[in-house]
């Protein structure tokens, strides 16, 4: 999370939607990275080299972002630690950022339908849909989406320019859930050719979803001076479902699978998935954001003609 609050610090606010695209695309971008070092220095058994090209790679990173990434100063000299006054500092006062705390509630709820489904689906092509080497195809599915999601992101950003960040968000969101729900119903109908075009549409959904929910949590944020505290706190929307939402539905499916059989327990769970994020788009739009001058001049003059 804190790298998600330093860009608030380096970036205008004008920027801040193109900011929001370039970290998704990045992120992406370093999760097939990170893919390739593993296939390129695992061995079986002696993970060693992996570890070291990760630790070499983190490093040379460090030494590079603190060499050339400056941060705005301080306006006030550092007073003593004291516990009391540092966790009075992670209070955000409800009545008066409600969008803040909206924001968290369905970015939580929208994760905890993403990890109830992304994390299962290596089982679900093994146990459901009888994939012969799912741990092959899989991760070239992912692959494929990974770069599907890198214009997704762009393209999203740009239509949230139009259309607005909750507007996004939420379509998104139900994009998502219609897939869940689709993975859920294959379930009883399994073939692969029928899961790849919705898998492809989940990752295009999911790389818009994740700009656009960054760019709008720049939004309402309660202090730009506290950006990367509340950064923080936000972000642990984002990783507290990914504890959750497997650690519920893994339960969840040996429970149904030991009564029911794998296709009513990949179903139940994955429609629980779709759930939380049907719950997610129905209340981001709760969030309330300021009109810009220029939407609002455009509103006038076309009210007016």
């Amino acid at each position: 999370g804190a790298y998600a609050g330093l860009i608030p610090d380096v970036m205008a606010e004008h920027e801040q939607g193109r900011a929001s695209a370039w970290l998704n695309i990045l992120s992406v971008a370093g999760t097939v990275a990170g893919n390739v070092v593993v296939v390129a220095t695992y061995k079986t058994g002696n993970p060693s080299g992996t570890i070291a090209a990760f630790v070499t790679l983190n490093i040379a990173i460090l030494v590079v972002m603190l060499r050339y990434v400056r941060e705005p100063q301080p306006a006030t000299q550092r007073s003593a630690f004291v516990l009391g006054e540092f966790l009075r500092l992670f209070y955000v006062d409800p009545c008066v950022h409600a969008n803040f705390y909206w924001v968290l509630v369905t970015r939580l709820l929208g994760n905890m339908g993403i990890w109830s489904v992304f994390t299962f689906l290596l089982f679900y092509f093994k146990d459901v849909i009888r994939v012969a080497e799912p741990a092959q195809v899989l991760p070239a599915l992912l692959a494929i989406g990974a770069v599907l999601a890198v214009p997704a992101s762009v393209i999203g950003v740009r239509l949230a320019g139009r259309h607005g960040l909750v507007r996004l968000t939420q379509v998104t969101s139900w994009i998502m859930a219609i897939c869940a729900l689709y993975f859920a119903l294959i379930a009883f109908y399994p073939g692969l050719a029928l899961i790849v075009p919705v898998m492809l549409i989940y990752a295009a959904a999911f790389g818009a979803y994740q700009a656009v929910a960054w760019a709008l949590a720049l939004k309402v944020l309660p202090s730009a001076e506290a950006a990367g505290k509340d950064m923080g706190i936000w972000h642990i929307s984002m990783v507290l479902p990914q504890i959750l939402g497997p650690a519920v539905t893994g339960w969840m499916i040996s429970a149904v699978k030991a009564s029911f059989g794998d296709p009513t327990a990949y179903a139940t769970a994955f429609g629980i998935g779709a759930l939380w994020l049907m719950l997610s788009a129905a209340l981001v739009t709760c969030v309330r954001l300021p009109v810009p001058v220029g939407n609002q001049i455009r509103t006038a003059i076309e009210q007016r003609n």
